[in-house]
């Protein structure tokens, strides 16, 4: 097909025009012809988007990190070097976990919004915003997640965490409550024992004021120092107890330094916004230029 929009030489290329095919010569010919329609249209769509990234709500992010707990040791296991503390979740189950819209649901409920979706836009966006994602071969997570304001993001990602924190608490109450109860059973025991041997000390004492024969003396020392045995085993199981208990606490879950909220809005990115109409309005203006081109060449073939 030729190049020129002259009707005088339309039958210079008959094959291009009788089946209706444009080359890289048409197409540069239809945007020298039309390049006022390309600007304008690369112009309008620029100011679409500009008027959209000025009118659009902003968005803050908020990012932390969370470190998954771990459920200590039992107290059998506090001599074994080579046993180690198992994590209270895996790291990509508590991300599915962030997934659960029952979780959403509680997490909405603590920052009082509605927790049907399309009712309020925050939480549209809270449930929409959230993400998870684990670090490569590490207990910790990190999350992310997005509020119309800057405080929003960051009280909303705090109850995330709390909610988190929640629920591994409760994955390890039971286990909790176990050493608990065995700890209160040893330090019965641990109290019964020292009293016993305060009463034998006390009896020794009697028995070498009384002169009584020495046999009697032999079987309370002999008494006594299995209980002496005994309280120091209990004693070693206490702190053992005890230890683990506070190993509860300090071993939880828990989040890294502070909760980072972006300092500038993260959405709409004027600048991203305004690439995008450019370039969305030089493809249309181009396309509106090169149809333009071809129904005037196919005029001219008739």
């Amino acid at each position: 097909m030729h190049n020129s929009l002259n009707p005088e030489n339309k039958d210079l290329n008959p094959i291009s025009t009788e089946y209706n095919v444009l080359d890289l010569s048409d197409i540069w010919q239809a945007l020298r012809h039309s390049w006022i329609l390309i600007i304008s249209a690369t112009l309008l769509s620029t100011l679409i988007a500009l008027i959209l990234a000025l009118t659009l709500s902003k968005q803050w992010n908020a990012t932390a990190t969370l470190r998954i707990g771990h459920i200590p040791p039992d107290t059998s296991e506090f001599k074994l070097i080579t046993s180690e503390p198992k994590v209270i979740e895996a790291p990509l189950q508590t991300i599915e976990r962030l997934k659960l819209m029952g979780f959403k649901q509680k997490v909405l409920i603590d920052l009082g919004l509605p927790t049907e979706e399309g009712v309020d836009r925050r939480t549209d966006l809270f449930v929409n915003s959230l993400k998870g994602n684990a670090i490569q071969n590490t207990d910790f997570i990190s999350l992310s997640i997005r509020g119309y304001t800057a405080n929003e993001a960051r009280n909303s990602l705090k109850a995330v965490v709390k909610e988190i924190q929640a629920a591994h608490i409760l994955i390890t109450m039971p286990l909790k409550n176990r050493t608990f109860k065995e700890s209160l059973v040893t330090t019965t025991a641990l109290a019964n024992t020292t009293r016993e041997i305060a009463e034998l000390k006390s009896q020794m004492t009697q028995i070498n004021k009384s002169n009584s024969a020495f046999a009697p003396s032999i079987v309370a020392i002999n008494l006594l120092t299995a209980k002496e045995t005994e309280e120091q085993s209990l004693q070693s199981q206490h702190i053992q107890d005890s230890a683990r208990l506070d190993a509860f606490d300090e071993q939880a879950t828990t989040l890294v330094n502070t909760i980072d909220v972006s300092t500038k809005p993260v959405f709409p990115k004027r600048s991203i916004f305004l690439a995008i109409g450019a370039l969305l309005g030089l493809l249309v203006g181009t396309w509106l230029a090169i149809l333009k081109y071809k129904k005037i060449l196919d005029g001219n073939a008739q």
